[in-house]
């Protein structure tokens, strides 16, 4: 949109939930999104001075923002299942 761009990324489960950090890929090259504890599924970054060139202003750039896309896991071992059902018998306690 204009010289803003957009993209998404999709990121390990725990991550979203503990943090972490992400290569994103821009125009000139790859750069780390620090991703905070507890980000939510569709949160959006900004990543300012990462879009597209402005016309006549090549020094100007737009943004990039990054749409956070957290991937649930799959093949869960028992000590994984185990681990999430403890996870969700606190959450229920807690109210």
């Amino acid at each position: 949109k204009g010289n803003d761009l957009y993209t998404e990324i999709e990121v390990p489960f725990e991550d979203a939930v503990l943090g972490g950090e992400a290569d994103v890929y821009t125009l000139s090259s790859a750069v780390q999104l620090e991703i905070p504890p507890e980000s939510q599924n569709g949160q959006r970054f900004r990543l300012a001075g990462q879009g597209m060139p402005r016309l006549n202003h090549a020094e100007s750039k737009g943004n990039l923002y990054v749409t956070l896309r957290p991937r649930m896991p799959k093949d869960l071992s028992d000590e994984e299942r185990e681990l999430l059902t403890q996870l969700k018998q606190l959450r229920t306690e807690r109210g």
